[in-house]
């Protein structure tokens, strides 16, 4: 009886370890794929002598967009899940990495597309399951960063790591290290850093306020829905409206309005925001720089008189150096 009872307790560890190995296999084999599709583009346009452009789509919680000097750029993608896999294999003929681009200077009439898994060449092992790509301008031109990883879900170090750096247009890329890869994001920032802190005073948030009005938020070289809701975006009353009344139409499905890159001056951004989002007729918005020892406002009507109040103005760490 004991006998009997040893070997039916056998052979249900033996099921349940037979299972478990069976689970391990099917799952090391089963194939899982990451779909990521592309935002809708519904409006490219450049306006205020080609400085600025506007940028429209159907959703605007659908794919990633990247804005660039030359192209607005969105991705389409199916991609294998590698995180369970025991060994990677080739990036399959039913995966794709595709790239549109949109020309700004021709609306949406200009697309290019290309798959960044083709460029890559036969044997790659290496996918985008998860990471987008960054805009970098580079010679006036328009190229995108990308890390691609071996294994989905692994550290992003090592042998499981190719950042790259390829153009916006499908003209080719290159393998780059991950120190490039830092110093490129860091000069990428370069474009839009500020040499005056807009915070000063109390003006950035007045801006903000003013901006928040129209549903709007900002960041360092463009425009966009607050709480990711264009529907809200109101801008009648307003400079902008007089201004542009046919991006107005549009204003609901708006996705950025951005400074090209190498446009990109401190002076003009600030200057446009103030008089675009100020009440028709009125010039700029109403602010005011606070002293912030003696409470003192100073009202503000443009960047270099915010400037010229800054430096009458230095921080007490600035007076003490």
């Amino acid at each position: 009886m004991k006998n009997k009872k040893a070997s039916i307790i056998i052979a249900i560890i033996m099921l349940i370890v037979g299972g478990i190995i069976f689970m391990r296999l099917k799952k090391s084999s089963e194939k899982i794929y990451i779909d990521d599709m592309p935002s809708k583009i519904r409006k490219i346009q450049l306006f205020d002598n080609d400085k600025f452009v506007f940028v429209a789509v159907n959703n605007y919680l659908d794919g990633v967009v990247l804005y660039g000097e030359n192209y607005v750029t969105t991705v389409s993608s199916h991609t294998l899940y590698t995180g369970n896999l025991e060994k990677i294999p080739p990036i399959g003929n039913e995966e794709y990495y595709q790239i549109i681009s949109y020309d700004i200077q021709s609306d949406k009439e200009k697309i290019i597309k290309f798959d960044l898994y083709k460029l890559l060449g036969k044997n790659n092992l290496y996918r985008a399951p998860n990471n987008a790509p960054q805009t970098y301008l580079q010679n006036g031109d328009d190229y995108l960063t990308l890390n691609l990883e071996k294994l989905s879900d692994h550290d992003l170090m090592g042998d499981n790591i190719r950042p790259i750096l390829f153009l916006a247009n499908g003209g080719g890329y290159n393998d780059i290290s991950e120190k490039e890869m830092q110093k490129i994001n860091q000069k990428q920032q370069q474009y839009f850093k500020n040499k005056y802190d807009w915070y000063r005073g109390g003006i950035s948030e007045q801006i903000d306020a003013n901006l928040a009005k129209y549903n709007l938020s900002r960041n360092e070289n463009s425009l966009y829905p607050m709480n990711y809701k264009p529907s809200q975006i109101n801008v009648s009353g307003s400079n902008f409206s007089k201004l542009y009344p046919e991006l107005e139409k549009n204003i609901k499905y708006l996705n950025a309005l951005y400074f090209r890159p190498k446009q990109y001056n401190e002076r003009e951004w600030f200057d446009k925001i103030i008089h675009w989002f100020a009440p028709a007729g009125q010039e700029v918005m109403e602010l005011y720089a606070t002293d912030e020892t003696t409470g003192e406002k100073t009202q503000i009507h443009s960047y270099d008189e915010f400037v010229a109040w800054i430096k009458a103005h230095p921080k007490q760490e600035e007076e003490n150096e």
